[in-house]
């Protein structure tokens, strides 16, 4: 028979006879352009047995009307999941339910499958014989189909099942549910409920045949401790520590330094420092010269900071007045609204607390000035040290002169006389530089 789907016992003798199934492989028949015979092949370096053979099989009978196969041909025979593939070539194969299929087929000869060693006699039993080669004897096209050619055209109506989209999610009752999503060519994932947790996201394919039709995606929550958090954050740290030393030693790298001929300057080592703090400088030695900006990350030169009160004094001052801290310019007083026909004060409610609140900006932040001597240093250090040790000791308050900077950036300077920084110039004051007091 032609289009065999299925070998269901191969026995010596009679049904009851030695199982030699394992002794055959099953051609079905199929060609790429005809439906041929069914064929047991004898396996490679397998003795042929002898004596009668007894088979039992399962093969698809193809109607006498009709132009073509598809999977409606299978209905009510075979499942849709069961419907057999076309092995095309040895890693090659398509299965017929989806395709169009215009194949003729071989007619059966009424005797069933031919073995290499049996021959049909009289009565269309199989018996010993002499065949030499395996394949069916006898047998004719039973029906031929025109196979299109090219330029042809084909119109049907087809129906076929859509993939799909679906959730698996959990709600805080610990409850699972399926979410499923519209069915379509373009996966577009449903929304996932209020109050779920997303655990799953499913790709489902048309009708889904086996498991490799479905995809799973797990979705990934990690639930981090504060330790975990210090862990990460250190390392960020380090990175962009790395990172910036990184670009600043290309910079310097790629900076053209040329000698007094014109000749660029070999750089045989680098060392790179971002002047964001005193890190890498070695303050602590007699003949450190040096001080660094911090809001600018430049190095300049060391300098030597003094700090002069100034003391109010009225006999040497005029048309002046000194009101607690601050110097006016003298003034006299007069009432705005006066009311002399009143003895005292009553509150309507005398357990009120009367209490106000107030928001007030300082700018300048500090009223310390700063004043700038420049003092020559000997090209040669002299054995006494001209720039003394500078004593690790609370910076003042000049760090916050004229609101030179950020009122953020002033606690990073708590015990850091070492910065030797004395402000910036008065030209590079922003506006808004300032701080904020709340007043009650």
């Amino acid at each position: 028979y032609a289009d065999v789907y299925e070998v269901i016992s191969i026995k010596q003798t009679d049904s009851d006879g030695v199982d030699l199934s394992h002794n055959f492989t099953l051609d079905d028949g199929q060609r790429k352009d005809f439906y041929q015979h069914g064929r047991l092949v004898l396996r490679k370096d397998t003795t042929p047995p002898s004596g009668t053979i007894f088979s039992r099989l399962k093969y698809f009978a193809h109607g006498a009307s009709g132009d073509f196969f598809s999977v409606n041909s299978y209905d009510g025979t075979v499942d849709y999941e069961d419907i057999p593939d076309f092995q095309i070539s040895g890693r090659k194969s398509v299965n017929l339910r989806e395709v169009i299929d215009l194949r003729s087929i071989r007619d059966s000869d009424g005797v069933g499958i031919r073995h290499a060693y049996l021959s049909p006699d009289s009565n269309g039993s199989d018996s010993a014989g002499g065949v030499a080669a395996l394949g069916v004897v006898g047998g004719t096209y039973a029906k031929k189909v025109e196979i299109p050619v090219a330029g042809q055209t084909i119109t049907a109506d087809i129906e076929y099942y859509l993939p799909r989209a679906d959730k698996i999610v959990v709600n805080n009752e610990g409850e699972f549910s399926v979410v499923s999503g519209k069915d379509g060519f373009a996966l577009q994932q449903p929304p996932t409920p209020e109050n779920n947790l997303l655990l799953f996201d499913l790709g489902l394919n048309g009708y889904g045949v086996n498991d490799s039709d479905l995809t799973l995606s797990v979705s990934q929550y990690k639930r981090f401790r504060m330790q975990d958090i210090a862990v990460i954050e250190k390392r960020l740290d380090d990175l962009a520590e790395t990172t910036a030393l990184t670009l600043l030693e290309q910079a310097a790298d790629a900076r053209l330094i040329l000698d007094s001929n014109g000749v660029s300057r070999s750089k045989l080592g680098i060392l790179a420092d971002n002047f964001k703090d005193r890190l890498l400088s070695d303050h602590q030695d007699p003949m450190y010269r040096a001080s660094i900006n911090p809001t600018t990350n430049t190095l300049h030169s060391a300098f030597s900071n003094n700090q002069v009160p100034l003391i109010y004094d009225s006999a040497k001052s005029t048309n002046t007045i000194l009101k607690g801290d601050n110097i006016y310019l003298h003034y006299t007083e007069d009432s705005a609204i006066s009311q002399r026909m009143i003895s005292g004060v009553e509150n309507v409610n005398p357990f009120a607390v009367i209490s106000g609140e107030g928001h007030i900006t300082l700018s300048p932040t500090s009223d310390n000035w700063v004043d700038t001597e420049t003092r020559t240093v000997p090209a040669v250090p002299q054995v006494n040290n001209a720039f003394p040790e500078v004593n690790v000791a609370a910076i003042p308050t000049f760090g916050n002169t004229l609101g030179l900077m950020p009122p953020t950036f002033a606690p990073a300077l708590n015990g850091g006389a070492l910065w030797n920084w004395g402000g910036i110039d008065l030209t590079a004051v922003n506006i808004g530089w300032g701080a904020t007091v709340d007043l009650t």
